[in-house]
């Protein structure tokens, strides 16, 4: 499962590769307007895709139905669930240090290191392939080695990053020592994401699709939450971005230490659902 989810991490990373790149040469003949109105154009034609081309892989006999009832009543199982939850939090934690990279490297580089769009484009592109290496690594390895010892490797890196870059922002170090933080909380992700969401769903075979979702709305949640705060000083300080980045790497960190090192017993385990009871928890 760490494999599979590995190759989407790489799917999700060609992206930032490329699209920041032709963005940047993109304002070379169009203003910001002309951006929105591409991606306009590429929002359209993802809907007209998704809605004509992609069918439910879900053979009928296992789908589920019961509306909202059903959908609280699993995502109440899940939140019990500590290990669950554990790994949940851990990711998106993990993801709002990387939102509130992507809120405010733009501000960071080019307003106070006047990094041209085009160079951006490149530094945002390097980090992405950083993203994308580790993905791999932890695709072609966690089975040799263990999820679990990829998922701390990633938490260290991204420790590091974070406190790295909240030291550097506050003694105002020059350019590259932030890029050299930024690099490392973008590919910390690489090996996180993967082996927390194989973690987590291992466990929730039964209820994979709210456990999907959960995770989706945990990640983007507190992403979305922090994101906004990195700009609250305004484009002339990287302090907030520091700020922010460390908060989150240190809270997934010990996450990791209090709810998942620990291992503490699932909902599935304390009731003997789906699976026999492990021992060693």
């Amino acid at each position: 499962m760490t494999n599979i989810f590995s190759v989407l991490v790489l799917i999700m990373g060609i992206a930032p590769i490329f699209a920041p790149i032709a963005g940047g040469y993109l304002l070379n003949f169009v203003s910001w307007r002309g951006i929105f109105l591409v991606l306009s154009g590429i929002g359209v034609v993802m809907f007209v895709l998704i809605f004509f081309l992609l069918k439910e892989t879900l053979p009928k006999e296992k789908q589920t139905s019961g509306g909202f009832r059903h959908i609280f009543t699993a995502i109440m199982f899940l939140i019990k669930d500590k290990l669950f939850l554990g790994y949940a939090l851990a990711m998106g934690l993990a993801s709002g240090a990387m939102f509130a990279y992507i809120a405010g490297s733009p501000f960071v580089l080019q307003e106070i290191f006047n990094v041209t769009p085009q160079l951006f484009s490149i530094v945002f592109a390097i980090n992405a392939c950083g993203l994308i290496t580790a993905s791999q690594i932890t695709g072609r390895l966690a089975s040799r080695f263990g999820e679990d010892r990829f998922l701390l490797i990633g938490l260290i890196i991204l420790l590091t990053g974070g406190i790295s870059l909240l030291s550097f922002t506050l003694i105002g170090t020059g350019i590259f020592p932030i890029l050299i933080a930024f690099f490392l909380v973008v590919t910390s992700i690489g090996f996180i994401s993967p082996t927390c969401t194989s973690l987590a769903m291992s466990s929730q075979t039964g209820n994979a699709g709210s456990a999907s979702a959960l995770l989706g709305v945990v990640s983007f949640g507190i992403g979305g939450g922090v994101a906004p705060i990195v700009g609250i000083l305004g484009s002339q300080t990287a302090i907030p971005l520091g700020i922010v980045v460390a908060v989150c790497s240190s809270s997934s960190f010990l996450i990791y230490v209090f709810l998942i090192r620990k291992r503490p017993l699932s909902v599935q385990e304390q009731f003997g659902i789906g699976q026999n009871k492990k021992k060693g928890y």
